[in-house]
C-alpha cells in the first residue's frame, strides 16, 4: 500500500514505543524518523543504516544458498501462519536438510539450541531479525516458487 506513494515521499515519520515495527520501512530506501511517544526520544535511520541493512540481507541470502541444513519457522499466530510457503521452500531445495519449526511466539534466543542448522528461514513476521534468520521474502521467489510446483 506504500509503494504507489514512494516517489512522493522523502522520508517516513513513525511514532511508536520502539524500533521493531519501523524497521519494516528500511526496504523502501528512505530515511526513517522514529519518535518514541513514551520517552520522547527521537531516532533516525539514515543512509548508513540502510546500507548496513542491505549488506546483512545479502549476507543472509548467501548463507542460505550455501546452507546444507535449514530450519523453517512457521508461526501459528493468526495472520502469520504461512505453512504453504514453508513447504514450497522445503520442496524447492531438496538438497538441503529442512526442518519445520512451529511456534506461536518466537524466541530467537531459543534457536541457539539448534547448533547443527546453518540458517533459519522465517515465514512469520517479516520484522523478526537475527544474524541467523533470513525472511522468506528475502529469498528471490524465482528460486523457490516455480521449483516447488
Amino acid at each position: 500500500k506504500v509503494k504507489p506513494l514512494l516517489d512522493k515521499l522523502d522520508e517516513f515519520l513513525y511514532i511508536a514505543d520502539g524500533d521493531f515495527h519501523p524497521t519494516a520501512f528500511l526496504k523502501y530506501d528512505k530515511k526513517i524518523t522514529v519518535i518514541n511517544f513514551q520517552t520522547g526520544k527521537k531516532r533516525v535511520f539514515g543512509k548508513e543504516d540502510l546500507d548496513q541493512f542491505k549488506k546483512q540481507k545479502k549476507g543472509k541470502l548467501l548463507k542460505f544458498l550455501h546452507a546444507n541444513k535449514i530450519g523453517i519457522i512457521v508461526s501459528t499466530k493468526h495472520g502469520q501462519y504461512n505453512l504453504q510457503d514453508a513447504l514450497r521452500i522445503k520442496d524447492a531445495f531438496p538438497s538441503k536438510q529442512s526442518y519445520l519449526f512451529f511456534s506461536d511466539t518466537l524466541n530467537t534466543q531459543g534457536l541457539e539450541d539448534f547448533t547443527g542448522l546453518d540458517i533459519f528461514v522465517n515465514t512469520a513476521c517479516p520484522r523478526i531479525q537475527d544474524k541467523k534468520i533470513i525472511n522468506h521474502a528475502d529469498i528471490p521467489k524465482y528460486l523457490w516458487e516455480q521449483k516447488s510446483t
